[in-house]
């Protein structure tokens, strides 16, 4: 098994062994057995020079920064709970994404890591998130259903990312409903 990006898996079906490194080259996607992808959760892209099928796992990144990873599927959030470890979380399972200084949290109740003064919310690692001068809005705080305590972190680019990640979770909503 051969791996260049681990976030989405594809499958070379060919006879020939030169074929496996075009592929790499097209795409770099994780190399993978067939029976790990679902058909339907998967798009197929044939190369006809080759004749190489790579089937592509749906899940993409959306957005990534040094301090979260949102894909089509779940949201990572880095340096949560411990500097270094990452908190996964399934889009199905986010109520809803708010700017803090949309819902009204100051500053000084915003921390490096941990609790804070809120005890409502658990704030991933970031340094300078609760120092006055700097941009309130890098401060996010996701709700999960059924939980009281809410996640806080930070992104370098609130404009692009509050907007991907309602859309995300609200198509993640439709479908949740649709099960």
């Amino acid at each position: 098994m051969a791996k260049a990006c681990p976030s989405i898996p594809c499958i070379i079906r060919s006879p020939h062994r030169h074929h496996l490194a075009a592929a790499i080259t097209i795409a770099h996607f994780e190399i993978s057995a067939m029976a790990h992808v679902k058909p339907y959760e998967s798009m197929l892209i044939s190369d006809t020079a080759s004749s190489v099928t790579t089937l592509i796992d749906e899940e993409a990144t959306l957005y990534r920064d040094r301090f979260v990873h949102l894909t089509t599927r779940e949201l990572i959030i880095h340096s949560c709970y411990f500097p270094g470890l990452d908190y996964k979380i399934s889009l199905e399972q986010i109520e809803r994404a708010d700017g803090a200084s949309e819902i009204g949290v100051p500053c000084w109740q915003r921390k490096q890591l941990g609790v804070g003064f809120n005890p409502t919310i658990w704030w991933a690692l970031d340094c300078r998130r609760h120092i006055p001068f700097v941009k309130h809005f890098h401060a996010v705080i996701i709700r999960l259903h059924g939980k009281c305590q809410r996640k806080g972190f930070s992104v370098e680019k609130p404009d692009q990312f509050m907007p991907l990640i309602r859309q995300a979770i609200g198509q993640a909503d439709i479908a949740r409903k649709k099960d």
